[in-house]
């Protein structure tokens, strides 16, 4: 059986050995002047795939999540906080960017958002911040223009595994870069994965959530198994019996939900144990929601290669702690999205909140929560996530216009557009579509969806100005105008190999924890410093995705943890890549197929 906690760190088999650098060279003069007048640090963790009501702090009755119980009570708790998506990277990008994915065009896999803009990030780089990659996948193509600062993290070594006191294996890279790096002012993200795809918690974990006795038949049992073990699960790959699955599939997810809860504990105590605490601005929050047979199925957008913009896909916690800013056991009823967070942490800094931002700081709702007005959440997310089909044509989207009282969701199928509305006081479930009995209530969230996207297109031309372009892409008019003539790209020697002939790894090699101890190397015949093009294909059926990725010189590799190795690459068997270089008129190599254990 297949396993897996999330797909996009599958790509990073193989992109992580390029030093993860911008696609855009950068000078060491390419940058702007910018001070922060509150140089806090931030460290900001995401749960992965967090259906919020299986939450302590949001009613869950089973202790399922006592420490960031605890945690909410050092500073404020937004009860109601919606995701801008519902899948990892294009809510990821919003979170970071301040901006729905109508602005930033993040879609699905090999989508970025534009190299020109001026990210938070990149501004919090030429401040002198510190914004590290902790996990492979942060390498990927859809996160390398938001601003990191640095490659991967590298994965510690025995000698520091063999160090039990600092924590569990799976934590120790933010935990280890905190005590090496905590003296300079520090973005930090760190994305905890336990609550994705396939629900199967350790058994010391399990056992306080999970009985057998849950499973009512051996059909249950082999419907819960397939949750248990798998990864993805594609829309009608398994019918669901939600009265006879629910139970026992939500105590298998509330185990991932405690072991997720700890490692948030065991990062945030690291904090304290290195007096960071009081300088921190701290947020909790997720990527998006998760699905667990409120609608007859499991997972969200790239799980189930079908997009759910119901409140259990788009419903995330939000908490934010910083001591002597935020005060402390306050709660806030009032709507909010993600798209707030990066203002508000601009807003705390002391930084000017950039004018493309489509979010608002939350700090004036924190300051005064009696008088705070309720925000709509506007959700926009593609079809199948980061397992879109063609990545590079996405016609299906999901969309979402949510108050407090009605929500409208628009299934746009390629300009086929179907509408279903759902009064969330009577019907919170959103079980009845309403939209023929309140035709005027469609007619006025479709109205404000529509001037949203409209708004989406009018804030993109604020990259236009110099203060929101990336300094790399900063030109006078005289430079302007001379990069409309374009120089031809350095040619590529004569010499160098064309088709490149992969040398390593060979032909059906089995690539196994045992056989590479954890070190995927990828090389070919070529030259340094010439650019190449990969084409990586990995799994069959459910598990089948391919993506191009690119390379300066003949090589590639990257090193896993055993753990890492178990859970992420094992499941993704058979792989195949080929390569070429990187212009158009060059062959590709043949394909290499590898087994993957």
């Amino acid at each position: 059986m297949k396993s897996l906690k999330i797909l996009t760190p599958l790509i990073m088999i193989f992109v992580l050995g390029t030093g993860c650098a911008s696609l855009i060279p950068r000078k060491n003069n390419e940058k702007a002047d910018i001070t922060v007048p509150n140089p806090y640090n931030v460290l900001f963790v995401t749960y992965e795939s967090m259906n919020t009501k299986h939450m302590t702090a949001y009613g869950d009755q089973h202790e399922s999540s006592p420490f960031s119980n605890d945690f909410s009570k050092k500073g404020v708790t937004f009860k109601h906080c919606y995701s801008a998506s519902a899948w990892t990277s294009e809510n990821v990008a919003s979170l970071f960017t301040g901006t729905s994915s109508l602005m930033h065009g993040l879609y699905s896999r090999n989508h970025h958002v534009p190299a020109a803009w001026y990210t938070p990030f990149e501004m919090l780089r030429d401040a002198g911040y510190q914004i590290p990659r902790m996990q492979g996948f942060q390498a990927d193509v859809n996160y390398n223009q938001l601003g990191f600062t640095t490659g991967v993290n590298p994965v510690p070594g025995p000698e520091i595994v063999a160090k039990k006191d600092r924590g569990p294996k799976d934590i120790l890279q933010p935990l280890i870069w905190l005590e090496n790096h905590g003296e300079k002012p520090f973005f930090l993200w760190y994305h905890i994965l336990n609550t994705h795809l396939p629900y199967n918690p350790a058994s010391w974990i399990k056992n306080k959530f999970f009985k057998d006795e849950m499973i009512p038949n051996e059909a249950s049992r082999k419907r819960v198994d397939y949750v248990r073990n798998n990864g993805v699960c594609v829309w009608g790959s398994v019918d669901f019996v939600p009265e006879e699955d629910q139970e026992a599939i939500r105590g298998l997810y509330r185990g991932e939900v405690y072991r997720a809860d700890r490692l948030f504990t065991t990062l945030y105590h690291k904090l304290k144990a290195l007096n960071l605490d009081t300088n921190t601005i701290v947020v909790l929050t997720a990527d998006h929601g998760e699905e667990l047979l409120e609608h007859g199925f499991i997972g969200h957008a790239s799980t189930a290669k079908r997009a759910n913009v119901h409140d259990e896909c788009i419903h995330i916690p939000l908490m934010i702690v910083l001591p002597g800013e935020i005060p402390q056991r306050l709660v806030i009823d009032q709507q909010v999205r993600s798209i707030d967070i990066m203002p508000t942490i601009f807003d705390l800094m002391g930084l000017e909140i950039p004018e493309y931002m489509q979010g608002k700081s939350l700090m004036p709702m924190i300051q005064d929560p009696d008088n705070a007005e309720e925000r709509d959440a506007i959700v926009s997310t593609s079809y199948a996530g980061f397992k879109e089909d063609d990545p590079a044509n996405i016609t299906h989207f999901m969309r979402a216009v949510r108050n407090k009282q009605w929500k409208l969701i628009i299934d746009d199928d390629n300009g086929e557009i179907t509408q279903q509305l759902f009064n969330l006081q009577d019907d919170p479930g959103e079980h009845t579509d309403v939209a023929h009995q309140h035709p005027e209530v469609v007619s006025v969230l479709r109205a404000k969806y529509d001037a949203w996207a409209a708004n989406a297109e009018d804030q993109k031309k604020l990259f236009m100005q110099k203060q929101y372009t990336d300094p790399a892409f900063r030109r006078t008019a005289l430079q302007k105008l001379f990069a409309k003539f374009k120089l031809p790209p350095k040619p590529i020697p004569k010499d160098c190999p064309s088709p490149p002939q992969i040398t390593k790894p060979t032909e059906g090699q089995i690539l196994s924890i045992e056989t590479t101890g954890g070190l995927v190397e990828i090389e070919w015949t070529g030259m340094e410093k010439v650019p190449y093009l990969l084409e990586v294909e990995l799994g069959e059926g459910d598990y089948n995705f391919s993506v191009f990725l690119k390379a300066k010189g003949p090589r590639l590799d990257r090193k896993f943890r055993e753990s890492y190795w178990n859970t992420y690459v094992a499941d993704y068997d058979p792989g195949r890549v080929r390569v070429k270089i990187d212009r158009p008129e060059y062959e590709w190599s043949s394909w290499r197929n590898v087994r993957l254990e």
